[in-house]
């Protein structure tokens, strides 16, 4: 459970229950009465509309068709059906909710009974680590930049069961009939908060042996994405709140790769704003093609600009190009290949599908997990990790030059009093 101030409102959230379910009224005496309570629904309603049960889903976007009965999905095409959820993705709303609301997470935590030990000894952290079927790993980011943006999250948050649908997998139709146009999705006037996941396998050593259960995922780790969308306006306030400056562990900064003033926005943020050991991520949006040349080539000078700067401060696999048709289920390319170790990362940034697209986004921010290739995202990261490897280097040699001395000053004073006779002896004599 983290202790960080809520900033941000989940996309995804519950209301209470109909009126006529929860109200109360009070009599002439004063008693409190109850309405009655109605018997629960047989099981030929079950595929009544979800809004009856007073549970309310926002979808990552507003065109997205909407939960409906069985009959009307039967009826049309474009019809979602949705599926439970599995550990993965419950862990996922569990990361968002304690994220944007931690009062009422621990709240419900100590109303289920949980009270949460301040001490644990190392057996019961061996056991609590064993039981864990993989590791996960919960990263806030902080996307900031031009207004496309918010499709780049609401193609970046649908889940899998959304990919399946028609629309996504029919190769005539394209991803831009589910989602708003550009013109429509317009910037957001509150931050908002989404979440998504990505799998990664670690590469495995030569002598690595592999686990006596086929079933073990321990050479998986799961990474919770956090998006924060906030509007292009409150950015640099949002900076400058000194209750935010460890709200996140990553920024993506988003430019439109048509337009050059959102890229020299997203720089001055970079140098105004973020501390030199802050990942960062650039990416750029608004990448279909179009029939205009001009387009074309304001966006190929964008594009070049931004792998400039990215490159003059060694940022690795950067701009990540976002495009929307890219999307259009998963690239066989851009998936890890072989014994699903390998990344091909040009691939992987050139043709990205989705699940190539987060995998590139998490390895920007797990520069120091074992067995995961990861990508530098903050400036010149190699130079200071030489610099400090230098230092290191000339304070460990001062301290041998200081042992040596020591050690010989020790022998010199043991041979210099040994060698010379004693005062008492040569009185003897």
């Amino acid at each position: 459970i983290h202790n960080r101030d809520s900033w941000a409102q989940p996309k995804q959230y519950y209301t209470g229950g109909p009126s006529s379910l929860g109200s109360s009224s009070l009599s002439e005496d004063g008693t409190q009465q109850n309405p009655p309570i109605s018997p629960p629904r047989s099981p030929g309603d079950a595929h009544n509309p979800l809004s009856s049960s007073g549970v309310s889903i926002l979808s990552s976007s507003d065109s997205l068709p909407s939960i409906g009965s069985a009959a009307a999905a039967t009826n049309s095409t474009t019809s979602l059906t949705q599926k439970p959820m599995n550990l993965t993705e419950w862990m996922g709303h569990w990361h968002l909710m304690s994220a944007t609301s931690p009062l009422v997470t621990k709240q419900e935590l100590f109303r289920l009974g949980f009270v949460e030990q301040q001490y644990r000894s190392q057996r019961s952290k061996r056991a609590m680590s064993t039981s864990l079927p993989y590791k996960s790993q919960e990263v806030r980011v902080l996307v900031v930049g031009s207004r496309h943006k918010t499709r780049v999250l609401q193609s970046l948050c649908l889940s899998d069961s959304a990919l399946d649908h028609p629309a996504f997998e029919s190769p005539s139709s394209s991803l831009t009939s589910s989602l708003p146009s550009v013109s429509t999705v317009g910037d957001i006037s509150s931050p908002e908060t989404s979440h998504t996941y990505v799998k990664l396998k670690r590469n495995r050593r030569p002598n690595h042996r592999k686990s006596s259960t086929p079933s073990s995922r321990s050479d998986e780790v799961v990474t919770h994405f956090l998006f924060t969308n906030v509007p292009e306006t409150s950015a640099q306030e949002t900076f400058e709140d000194e209750k935010l400056k460890n709200a996140y562990d990553m920024v993506v900064l988003v430019f439109d790769a048509t337009d050059m003033s959102t890229l020299k926005r997203c720089q001055l943020l970079e140098r105004d704003h973020l501390k030199k050991d802050m990942p960062r991520v650039y990416m750029a949006a608004n990448l279909d093609k179009t029939s205009s040349s001009d387009a074309d080539t304001m966006r190929n000078s964008v594009i070049q600009a931004a792998t400039h700067h990215c490159t003059l401060s060694e940022f690795e696999g950067q701009p990540l190009l976002f495009s929307l048709s890219a999307l259009e289920g998963y690239s066989e390319t851009a998936q890890p290949s072989g014994n699903d170790t390998e990344y091909d990362e040009e691939k992987a940034t050139l043709s990205p599908s989705r699940q190539a697209f987060l995998s590139l986004l998490a390895r920007c921010y797990l520069r120091r997990e074992p067995g995961i290739p990861g990508l530098q995202s903050s400036p010149y990261e190699a130079q200071k990790r030489k610099r400090d490897q230098l230092v290191k280097g000339i304070g460990l040699g001062f301290l041998v030059v200081i042992g040596v001395g020591i050690c010989s000053l020790a022998l010199f004073k043991s041979w210099f009093f040994t060698s010379s006779p004693s005062p008492a002896t040569s009185r003897k004599k």
